[in-house]
């Protein structure tokens, strides 16, 4: 969910506002887990995005670490790229009103 992390952040919300200390040695650690989890819980409080697109996205973005963190030989075929997309594109149409 990294995506909708940057994109929140970018709109409106600042990481210490909520609590978040980022280092180069926290991005990979339990604690930067927390903390996003933490930001994604601010962007639901500022921001209505319909749990299907997170959870699409979260699905997605699950095959995206299997892939670069797992190495693991995942199949992605064109229409999950194109779900993704769509996805992606909803909700930042949702953050940020953006036509596509």
């Amino acid at each position: 969910m990294n995506w909708l992390l940057n994109s929140f952040h970018l709109q409106c919300l600042r990481e210490s506002e909520v609590g978040i200390e980022r280092t180069a040695s926290s991005l990979h650690t339990a604690s930067a887990w927390k903390a996003k989890k933490r930001l994604i819980a601010a962007v639901e409080q500022k921001v209505t995005i319909a749990p299907e697109l997170l959870s699409k996205a979260e699905h997605h973005y699950g095959l995206r670490n299997k892939l670069i963190h797992e190495r693991a030989t995942v199949g992605i075929t064109d229409s999950d790229v194109d779900n993704y997309r769509a996805t992606i594109e909803e909700i930042l149409t949702v953050l940020f009103n953006l036509k596509f």
